[in-house]
């Protein structure tokens, strides 16, 4: 996982975001961006408990593959 502050963020969302978008509990979105499912993952600041942000582009792309 990459530091938010060390990219462009263009248009990033959190886990609380993914999770309703994917309708799936924040714990499993967590999971999945552990496990590398949800692409690149950054972090809101530098502590390992900081929040998670994702690429909204890929998080659609995804939500077409877990719908289909």
């Amino acid at each position: 996982m990459c530091n938010a502050r060390t990219m462009h963020t263009p248009d990033l969302i959190g886990t609380a975001e993914v999770a309703a978008l994917l309708d799936k509990d924040k714990a499993t979105i967590t999971r999945w961006a552990a496990e590398g499912r949800l692409g690149q993952v950054l972090r809101a600041g530098n502590k390992p408990n900081s929040s998670l942000l994702f690429s909204r582009a890929e998080i659609e792309r995804v939500a077409r593959e877990v719908a289909a």
